[in-house]
Parts: C-alpha cells; structure tokens; sequence
C-alpha cells in the first residue's frame, strides 16, 4: 500500500459499533480531513477500520478509493474465511 498511495502514517484502528457511524458496511470510506477510515471487519461489538492520513494537500482519486474499496473486501472475505476455519 505505500508504494501506492504514499501514506503519511496507516495502520488498523478498532472502534465501538455502539457509534451509529461505525455501523456502515465494510468497504465504507469515511474521511475527515486528510485521514481516511475504511472498515475491514466486524466483530463482537467491534469494528476494525484501516487507517490511513495522508500527507498534507493530498486526497485519494476516485481510482484509488475504487481500488481501496476492493482490495478491502477481499481482506474482509479472507477474514471471514479463517474465523470459519478456525471455529468462531
């Protein structure tokens, strides 16, 4: 991903499904400012979201968001697959 999109920082975030916000499907881009939310996966109350914050002055095309989008909900199906595997 960083030799795509050139992040300034990214990681995995988990927040409370409690927050209505946080009750939209996986895939879901939320942005504020120059920090982007794309949810993965759900999980006991949870919601785990991909983290990105770009540099300054930049926002993601409409290819890109397409792109993370898809790439997302093939992470959330492998996800799913191995909590199958696994018995949960």
């Amino acid at each position: 991903m960083n030799d795509v999109l050139h992040p300034e920082n990214c990681g995995i975030v988990e927040k409370s499904l409690s927050d209505e916000k946080n009750r939209k499907p996986v895939g879901t881009i939320q942005s504020v400012t120059r920090d982007y939310y794309i949810k993965m996966a759900e999980e006991d109350e949870k919601a785990y979201h991909l983290f990105l914050q770009l540099k300054d002055g930049e926002t993601l095309s409409t290819n890109e968001k397409i792109w993370l989008e898809t790439i997302i909900r093939y992470v959330s199906i492998l996800y799913d697959n191995l909590h199958l595997m696994n018995g949960y």
